[in-house]
């Protein structure tokens, strides 16, 4: 039993060595720190290999072990920042590496186990990226063939039974069979057993897609806020339409509004928020106009409270708590999200502003601020715009910025120390977040109120499920104007190539879009998935149950169901005027579940028919029903003399019998392969006769 037991520490070190492997990525374990430990590890597994192994002195392992004691408390009190968890993984590891280099005894093997176990726990509740999946496969199946062995060997041991070769056992087998039990388990159980409010393990990233974007537009932003943003491919948001929207290129969302420049940079200072009420309906309303279609958002954790927001956006659902909203229409939270935000929200047919006038906010005076606009700036407005009206003047000065400036993500300083002066009158081109505060200072030299927009342009749709993708990429900057009998209006100085713009399609691109799906699935089902998912099924059973019960009773293929709380709300055109109530659940088509119900008749058909599908088991059946009759046939009875008896008590099946019994023996002590399709008919014949 050497062997076994040092192959059994062998598969114990494996898993110790791999469980707190995701800890680093999910910013839970420092890397120098699992470095040392996989170093550590290492050396160890290297001496059982080469059966060199040899166990700490037991006062070496108590002296570790209280001197640890005040390493763990400063842990906890200053090195972990506040973070409990991590202080605990430290003392986890530590434990582990002291137990497996002073095991002595074969039973500690188990010990090691359990508290490798809590390590992986505490991996899988801090990892939100899809691939841990795999890792969770690996180590489940590694474990399970580590218990086998041991279990193997200890029992073997309890028998007095040395020296055995327990590789004749089949532990591969026996493992990826438990394993994918173990599965196929876990998945009812997983989306069915009570949701926690909150996850009971936290890491730093727990939440989103493994950890928040900088998302960059903040309380305050520089000239060269977005040209960083838009240098990653990072997914921001993901968002379903009803009816699906036609030109995802053009769709903007709106993040924030900037009043205030100075010293080359954009501030929100006097911005007044108000808190948004729900309606009776279930709605929080962002505009005076009623909803046309309906849209699902997915935001990822930007690291900061402003809401991306589509500028068609009139409503939205009111399952998300502490919505406010500011005097230049933002959509703000009064806390900074930690994990993915879902919202519903209503879309008008046009995209719209009700924000107040000027004259009515509290930044009135900043969006008329000429305090950064120098001479050759005002003449250059006044130049473009000449005596026209102010909407015919904002449109004069956007098309001259975007069609006699170039933009460009590479910046050359000017000469004045002014960075919008140098972009107008010296280098003549640059991000978009210079087009944008150009005209801003232009506008206002005209005195049309103004401010600077951040948020997202465009999106990618993704074909395979029809969604709409927005990354950092998209992000963008714009311009917002108050014009006399239109309000606020959006206008884009920017050159068209400066503009985000949807990717050609491509292998990559397709590959990427097949990736996006997995993650976006991942986090909307597993990461996210909640009560109100619980609740929606129900909901859906309710609706399914409904539908038949008035399919049968009215013999009608379209009896629609009970509004309910659906996911896919309904893309009908309320009268104007009119707030509506969030959407009802569609029809369900009752007459798709024709095919499904006559596959599944078949199929439990085909299955009782064919439940009996080896000679052994055919011979089994009819040895069982004998018994039930009355014929004394004990389990130690010999075939043949149980053959011979069946057949003198039902000489009229004697030969099914007969050829039952030889395929039996042929298959079960010759090794040979029987058709049980020609033993089929001599079965049931043989039950006709014996119930007869």
């Amino acid at each position: 039993m050497r062997s076994e037991a040092s192959g059994g520490k062998r598969l114990v070190g494996w898993l110790a060595l791999l469980a707190p492997v995701p800890l680093p990525f999910n910013d839970t374990l420092e890397w120098p720190l699992l470095g040392i430990y996989g170093a550590l590890l290492g050396w160890w597994l290297l001496r059982v290999y080469q059966d060199r192994f040899r166990p700490l002195p037991r006062w070496v392992v108590n002296v570790l072990a209280l001197a640890y004691v005040p390493l763990f408390m400063l842990d906890v009190t200053g090195w972990s920042r506040g973070l409990l968890l991590r202080p605990i993984l430290h003392l986890l590891l530590f434990a582990l590496l002291v137990k497996m280099f002073g095991m002595r005894r074969e039973k500690e093997v188990w010990q090691i186990m359990l508290t490798a176990f809590f390590v992986f726990v505490a991996s899988m509740a801090t990892s939100v990226h899809p691939a841990v999946v795999l890792y969770l496969v690996g180590w489940l199946a590694l474990a399970m063939l580590t218990m086998a062995r041991m279990t193997w060997a200890q029992t073997l041991a309890g028998y007095g039974v040395r020296g055995q070769d327990a590789e004749a056992a089949p532990f591969v087998r026996l493992a990826a069979g438990t394993t994918l039990a173990t599965l196929v388990l876990a998945v009812p159980l997983f989306f069915g057993l009570p949701r926690t409010g909150s996850p009971i393990v936290t890491g730093p990233a727990v939440g989103g897609e493994g950890g928040g974007l900088e998302s960059g537009m903040t309380d305050v932003v520089g000239l060269d806020a977005i040209g960083r943003i838009r240098q990653s491919h990072s997914v921001v948001m993901r968002m379903e339409q009803t009816p699906a929207t036609p030109d995802p290129a053009s769709i903007r969302f709106k993040v924030a509004s900037y009043a205030h420049y100075e010293a080359a940079s954009w501030s929100l200072s006097g911005l007044r928020r108000r808190a948004l009420q729900a309606t009776g309906d279930g709605l929080v309303l962002l505009r005076h106009t009623p909803p046309v279609a309906w849209a699902e958002l997915w935001i990822q954790p930007l690291g900061t409270s402003h809401v991306p927001m589509p500028l068609r956006a009139v409503a939205v659902s009111r399952d998300v708590r502490g919505l406010a909203m500011d005097s230049a229409g933002g959509l703000y939270l009064f806390y900074t999200p930690s994990g993915t935000l879902h919202l519903k929200v209503g879309l008008s047919r046009i995209p719209g502003n009700d924000a107040p006038a000027p004259n009515r906010t509290d930044d009135a005076a900043a969006l008329l601020d000429t305090s950064e606009v120098t001479p050759r700036m005002a003449q250059l407005a006044q130049r473009v715009a000449g005596d026209r009206p102010p909407a015919e003047a904002a449109a004069a000065l956007e098309s001259y910025l975007s069609t006699r400036y170039q933009y460009s993500t590479d910046l050359v300083a000017g000469t004045s120390g002014n960075p919008l002066e140098d972009f107008l009158f010296e280098t003549r081109r640059g991000h978009c977040e210079y087009f944008a505060s150009s005209m801003v200072l232009l506008l206002r030299s005209l005195g049309i109120p103004a401010r600077l927009v951040t948020g997202f342009l465009g999106a990618e749709l993704n074909p395979i499920e029809d969604y709409l993708i927005v990354r950092q990429s998209n992000a963008h900057a714009w311009v917002e104007a108050w014009l006399p009998g239109h309000g606020w209006t959006t206008f884009d100085p920017t050159p068209p190539a400066g503009r985000p713009h949807e990717a050609s399609v491509s292998l990559s691109q397709m590959l990427s879009q097949a990736w996006d799906l997995l993650v976006f699935r991942w986090d909307r089902y597993v990461l996210g998935y909640g009560l109100n998912d619980q609740v929606g099924v129900f909901w859906r059973l309710r609706d399914l149950l409904s539908g038949m019960k008035s399919l049968f009773r009215h013999w009608s293929w379209n009896a629609p169901g009970p509004s309910s709380h659906g996911r896919q709300p309904s893309a009908a055109v309320p009268p104007p005027g009119e707030i509506t109530s969030l959407p009802a659940r569609q029809a369900f088509p009752w007459w798709s579940l024709v095919p499904v119900m006559v596959a599944l008749v078949a199929a439990a058909l085909w299955l009782r028919r064919r439940q009996t599908r080896t000679a052994t088991a055919a011979w089994v059946e009819l040895l069982t029903h004998a018994r039930r009759l009355g014929q004394a046939l004990a389990s130690s009875t010999p075939p043949l003399a149980a053959g011979r008896r069946l057949e003198r008590a039902f000489p009229a099946v004697s030969g099914s019998i007969h050829r039952l019994l030889e395929g039996y023996l042929a298959e079960s002590f010759a090794g040979a392969t029987v058709n049980f399709g020609r033993l089929e008919d001599d079965l049931h014949q043989a039950l006709r006769e014996m119930r007869r």
